[in-house]
């Protein structure tokens, strides 16, 4: 493996104006230098573009290759990604939303880290949030470090299967590995990074790694679609993913039907007695029992240490 890759940082805009600049600006100051920038924008309706192509034109010169990309309909995120990773011809990709930001030694980090541990496909990292608190509250992801020592790869697929705990802004993966999945599902276009994550672990058996080290900030805003829950066309995304995930659970066991078809009639008081009792020899039922208890665990851990953390140097921007 090439000690120095060539790293592609691939930038997903949309109505990003007020934030890219700063997210631009991040990568700019990364201590490693091997990296192409490339900025693929989903026809904002804003001056992103403009204000993305003069940043390149003005400071193209700190990277080995930057380009801007441009869409003449709006698809969704996850097309949005294809378009810049199909342009990339790094070996490895570094994704982020044009809201947040990369820490001066993130890719660097990375990079060291891959060496260090060559049979890496996809790697996750800690993160530090900022932005609108209230819109952290319930959140516990900063740190992933408990998820990756008590779960096996297999348990980590279930987990998938219900949500998705690993913040975007830190993955890092190689471009090889990307295109084998086919890319994300454009099919489930405002949630890019779940429904491939459940594909990665639960259909190709990739190992998801974790580096120790915060990499990027998070950005936590009204704006930013990936903490926007509230909307009917993200609600419906977010019901795709779950049919997505119980069809990998299907998949993982025989006695996964009965523990599902119980879940889909829990309003029915007789079925669910009788279900309930069937799945007191389910097997299957059991594991499950086990890794959501232990999950939601370690939710509420990370949950008081992030709030903890946080609750006096809160970057409120």
């Amino acid at each position: 493996m090439d000690s120095h890759p060539l790293v592609s940082v691939v930038v997903i805009t949309y109505n990003s104006s007020a934030t890219v600049v700063e997210t631009l600006e991040s990568i700019k100051q990364q201590t490693y230098k091997n990296i192409e920038l490339i900025v693929t924008d989903d026809c904002s309706t804003d001056n992103s573009v403009d204000i993305c192509q003069q940043w390149i034109e003005a400071n193209k010169d700190n990277f080995v290759h930057a380009v801007m990309l441009t869409a003449r309909q709006n698809t969704g995120m996850s097309a949005n990604c294809n378009r810049g990773c199909t342009k990339a011809t790094g070996e490895w990709i570094k994704l982020i939303a044009a809201d947040d930001r990369l820490l001066p030694n993130c890719i660097c980090d990375y990079v060291n880290f891959i060496n260090d541990n060559p049979d890496t496909k996809i790697a996750f990292s800690k993160v530090i949030p900022f932005g609108d608190k209230e819109r952290l509250k319930d959140w516990a992801w900063a740190d992933n470090s408990l998820l990756f020592e008590k779960f096996s790869h297999r348990q980590l697929g279930i987990i998938l299967c219900y949500c998705d705990p690993l913040p975007t802004a830190s993955i890092f993966f190689r471009r090889d590995t990307l295109l084998s999945l086919g890319g994300f599902d454009e099919n489930i276009p405002l949630l890019e990074d779940w429904p491939l994550l459940m594909r990665a672990v639960n259909k190709a058996g990739i190992h998801i790694s974790f580096m120790n080290k915060e990499t990027a900030e998070y950005r936590f805003s009204i704006t930013s679609i990936s903490n926007n829950t509230y909307t009917e066309q993200f609600q419906k995304n977010i019901d795709m993913c779950f049919s997505l995930g119980h069809y990998y659970l299907r998949k993982m066991s025989p006695f996964a039907p009965f523990y599902l078809f119980t879940v889909s009639h829990a309003n029915d008081n007789i079925l669910m007695r009788c279900f309930h009792f069937i799945n007191i020899f389910n097997p299957f039922y059991h594991e499950l029992q086990h890794v959501l208890k232990l999950f939601r665990k370690i939710k509420k851990i990370q949950h008081d240490r992030l709030h903890q953390k946080y609750d006096l140097d809160w970057k409120n921007k």
